[in-house]
């Protein structure tokens, strides 16, 4: 049998969809995350992946000194260890040292992966990450960052990242396989 609804309750649901809707957006850049989203404990308000972590980072680069970290839960440090493979650090936090165009011995900068594909740097950029394996079965990482002090900030850079001697093993180093610049349409 065909059901057919009423204008009325068609208008009704349409408005309640849109409701449910408004409410999953995130509060700071307005953005529907159907994979991530949190309501914030403190004022109830729901924020994406990355503008949540935005406020966690922040929380740890300026309220904690950048050293009293609060641990991951269980379960994301299982997810990066699933997500992360042969990249997986043998510690719970997946905090590297990063030197993009100078020695790694001379940097204090960092990027740390994140649950759900987030990439924190110690710049307090949050960006994004993700694993892939080359047509030769050889695995890449692929880094989505904000290209901060590079010239205008809202530019961004991909890095696509490979072990440097194969396989990673007992030190995980990494080298830069290519690099493309994003930039806003207009600039």
């Amino acid at each position: 049998a065909l059901l057919l609804a009423s204008d009325r309750d068609f208008s009704k649901s349409l408005a309640d969809m849109e409701r449910s809707v408004a409410r999953k957006r995130c509060k700071d850049c307005k953005a529907y995350d159907a994979i991530g989203g949190v309501d914030d404990p403190i004022d109830g308000c729901r924020r994406c992946r990355l503008c949540w972590q935005g406020l966690l980072l922040n929380d740890e680069l300026y309220n904690r000194g950048g050293g009293a970290s609060v641990p991951l839960p269980a379960g994301d440090v299982q997810e990066l260890r699933d997500t992360l493979g042969p990249w997986f650090l043998a510690s719970p936090r997946q905090r590297w040292a990063w030197a993009c165009d100078r020695s790694l011995e001379s940097t204090r900068d960092w990027i740390e992966f994140r649950p759900k594909g987030v990439l924190w740097t110690s710049s307090g950029d949050v960006g994004c990450w993700r694993t892939h394996s080359d047509s030769s079965g050889h695995p890449r990482i692929f880094l989505h960052i904000s290209a901060h002090g590079r010239g205008d900030r809202r530019d961004e850079v991909q890095h696509t990242m490979y072990a440097r001697d194969g396989m990673p093993g007992a030190v995980l180093e990494l080298e830069e396989w290519s690099r493309e610049v994003f930039r806003p349409l207009g600039t």
